[in-house]
């Protein structure tokens, strides 16, 4: 098991060096610059977030989300308090977008696996209800 994981960060970091792995970090960094936060959780034995996020890095769309957004991607194993206290998860990959400003809003999510343009078209739609909120 602690193969799978260590080949699951090589991998993500090979892949996604503008992208956070820490939340703590991520979201301090968020608030800092005043930019959303793309949360990604992914399990790292799930065969769906492998090819989900490598279909993420191989479309340019981690590339997208990286310059306009803080992103973070969260082994749901290593987060387990976030995961059962803060946000219930019920399938990986799961997508969502955190406010750090006002990180108690909850925003629906995107469950499962989706192409690039579902996403980006996600996160357009949410920084538009965002925008009417505030």
């Amino acid at each position: 098991m602690k193969k799978a994981l260590f080949i699951f960060s090589l991998f993500a970091n090979l892949c996604f060096a503008d992208v956070f792995y820490n939340a703590d970090t991520a979201l301090a960094h968020a608030e800092k610059n005043n930019k959303l936060l793309v949360v990604i959780a992914v399990s790292d034995t799930c065969h769906h977030c492998h090819d989900f996020l490598a279909k993420l890095n191989e479309s340019g769309t981690m590339d997208i989300m990286s310059n306009k957004y803080d992103v973070v991607i969260l082994e749901i194993k290593n987060n387990l308090d976030i995961f059962t206290n803060v946000f219930n998860i019920e399938v990986t990959p799961t997508t969502f977008i955190l406010d750090p400003k006002k990180p108690q809003v909850k925003i629906p999510e995107i469950k499962g696996k989706a192409d690039g343009n579902s996403i980006l078209n996600y996160l357009s739609s949410v920084e538009k209800e965002l925008i009417k909120i505030y």
